[in-house]
C-alpha cells in the first residue's frame, strides 16, 4: 500500500474482478459526494469481465462508469487480460465482484486463497468462496497479517456481520431469523396485496427485481447461502449447504396467503439458525407465518432484515433495502475499514 506520510492519505490500489452491476455503481461511489472517502484515496488499476479486462497503471477513472457502460469499449480494454496475469506486487486488496456459482465455488476459493497468501486484502461480494470455506479464508488471512472481508455477500447493505459479532462483543448469540431475499420478500408482499404466485413473480421480473431464471431465489437457495454464510462467521463453524433444511416460496398457493392472514399473519420466506449449548448448529429455510408480533412482521416489499437472539441483548434487529447502490456500499465500507486496521 502506498502512504502520504504528510497527508497521511492511503492509497489503496485494487483489483476488481466481475464487471457487472454491483462494479459499476461501485465505481460510480468513488466520485459521489456521498460517499466518505476522508484519509483514503482508492485506485482501481484493474477491472475484469469475462472476457478480458482494462489496467491503467495511474487508476481507471471512475467517471466513465455508468449501469449501462461496456468496459470492453474502454481504449485501454485488452481481450483475453485476466486476473491470473497481473503483477500482485501492484495491488493492495481484490474486490471479488464475480456472480455467485456454486458449481465454480471451489475455483473462486482458490483464487482468493492465492491472493491472500500473496499479502493481498480481499473483498469478497461473490458468496461461493464465502460459504465454500469462509474459516480456511479467515484463517488464510490471519497467517498472513492481511484483512479478508465479505460484508456484501453477507446480505449487503445490512451490516450484519458488524452487528452479529462487533455488536455482540462479549455476549454470545444462541440464535438469528432473517429475511435475506429482496426477490421473494417482494413477491410475498405483493401476493399479500391479492395477486397469484405467477403473476407477483411477472411483476417482479417486469420491474427487474427478479432475474430472467428466478430459480435461485424462490427455490430458497439464496437464502440458504447467506443463512449458512453467516452462521460460519459467527459461529466460526464449517456448515455446507447440504447441512440446511431448505424449502422455497414457489410451491405457494394465494390460499396459503389467505390462510395465514386470516390468522393475523404474513408468510415470510425467513432463514434461521440456532446453535445449543452443546455447539450444535443447526439451519433452516422455510416459508414461515409470522404473527404482528414477530419482529419481522413489518418487513415488506424488497427490504431485508435479521433478528439475532442473545442473552444478554435479548433481540437485535436490524433491516434496510435491497439494491445495488446498498451492495456497492457495502464494499466500499469493507475496504474503508480494512485502510483504517492498516
Amino acid at each position: 500500500m502506498d502512504s502520504n506520510k504528510n497527508s497521511e492519505i492511503k492509497t489503496m490500489n485494487l483489483a476488481i474482478l466481475g464487471a457487472g452491476a454491483v462494479a459499476k455503481t461501485f465505481m460510480e461511489l468513488l466520485t459521489s459526494y456521498e460517499s466518505d472517502l476522508e484519509g483514503i484515496n482508492i485506485k482501481v488499476k484493474y477491472i475484469f469481465n469475462s472476457k478480458g479486462g482494462i489496467f491503467d497503471e495511474s487508476g481507471i477513472a471512475p467517471e466513465l462508469f455508468s449501469k449501462s457502460y461496456d468496459i470492453s469499449s474502454h481504449e485501454l480494454y485488452k481481450s483475453g487480460l485476466s486476473i491470473l496475469d497481473i503483477d500482485k506486487s501492484e495491488i493492495d486488496l481484490l474486490v471479488d465482484l464475480k456472480s455467485t456459482n456454486l458449481a465454480k465455488a471451489a475455483g473462486d476459493f482458490n483464487l482468493c486463497m492465492d491472493f491472500l497468501a500473496s499479502g493481498v486484502h480481499v473483498v469478497c461480494g461473490n458468496k461461493a468462496p464465502v460459504v465454500y470455506g469462509y474459516k480456511k479464508l479467515a484463517e488464510q488471512a490471519d497467517k498472513y497479517n492481511i484483512q479478508f472481508a465479505c460484508g456484501c455477500a453477507a446480505c449487503a447493505a445490512l451490516p450484519s456481520i458488524i452487528v452479529g459479532r462487533e455488536g455482540h462483543a462479549g455476549s454470545k448469540i444462541s440464535s438469528f431469523q432473517g429475511i435475506v431475499n429482496g426477490t421473494t420478500n417482494y413477491i410475498l408482499s405483493k401476493m399479500d396485496s391479492g395477486i397469484s404466485y405467477g403473476d407477483a413473480l411477472k411483476s417482479a421480473m417486469d420491474e427487474g427485481i427478479a432475474e430472467k431464471d428466478p430459480s435461485y431465489d424462490v427455490s430458497g437457495l439464496d437464502t440458504a447461502i447467506k443463512t449458512v454464510m453467516l452462521a460460519n462467521i459467527l459461529w466460526n463453524a464449517e456448515l455446507k449447504i447440504e447441512d440446511a433444511q431448505m424449502e422455497g416460496i414457489d410451491k405457494l398457493t394465494s390460499e396459503d396467503i389467505a390462510k395465514a392472514a386470516s390468522e393475523g399473519k404474513k408468510i415470510k420466506l425467513i432463514g434461521s439458525s440456532a446453535i445449543n449449548e452443546k455447539g450444535e448448529i443447526s439451519v433452516k429455510v422455510a416459508p414461515t407465518a409470522v404473527p404482528a408480533g414477530h419482529l419481522l412482521y413489518a418487513t415488506d416489499q424488497k427490504y431485508k432484515a435479521i433478528a439475532f437472539n442473545s442473552g444478554n441483548l435479548g433481540s437485535v434487529l436490524i433491516s434496510g433495502s435491497s439494491s445495488l447502490k446498498g451492495a456497492a456500499s457495502a464494499i466500499l465500507r469493507d475496504i474503508v475499514n480494512i485502510a483504517a486496521k492498516i
